[in-house]
């Protein structure tokens, strides 16, 4: 087998081709790394553990693909991309659901239409509410939850009804 092998491996265009291929999987090793650090980042994920985890990995799998040597220098390129790949598959699938903007976005907004009902205005309209309304009469946006048990007005931010005590 090596002997048919051996014309092909020895020659210059395959040693380029190797070389090129090698490099590129290097290069697109770096930047799946980058993109993951800067996803946890975004996300409030630990990215200094998820990349320095990834990069470990790649470094390995790199060190394999130099004793892959007689077949150029692309499986010391492919291997850490591969390897990177299947870290990062495994990452989107356990990282964090939703960016720390959007949830700190939610939470602002949140706050803001309690504050609002607090004044007795509706957010949306800005006309006269009641402190126990569920919705504005005058254009229907919903103002607070009725609680499941009693049915009487409860904050978004409250873990617990207050008149009844249910969860």
């Amino acid at each position: 087998m090596s002997e048919l092998l051996s014309p092909i491996l020895d020659s210059s265009s395959f040693r380029i081709v190797s070389l090129i291929t090698g490099v590129l999987g290097l290069i697109f090793t770096c930047m799946l790394l980058f993109w993951m650090f800067r996803d946890a980042q975004k996300r409030g994920g630990r990215p200094a553990l998820v990349t320095g985890l990834s990069a470990t990995v790649a470094i390995v799998a790199a060190v394999s693909g130099f004793g892959l040597s007689m077949y150029g220098f692309a499986p010391t390129g492919l291997l850490p991309l591969v390897a990177v790949l299947v870290c990062c598959l495994l990452y989107v699938a356990v990282r964090p659901p939703e960016f720390l903007q959007d949830v700190q976005e939610r939470e602002l907004s949140v706050l803001l239409l309690d504050v609002e009902l607090e004044n007795d205005a509706c957010p949306h309209c800005h006309a006269g509410i009641e402190p126990d309304f569920l919705v504005c009469p005058t254009c229907g946006k919903t103002l607070r939850t009725p609680c499941e048990h009693c049915g009487r007005p409860v904050k978004a931010k409250w873990k617990i009804c207050p008149y009844c005590k249910a969860h």
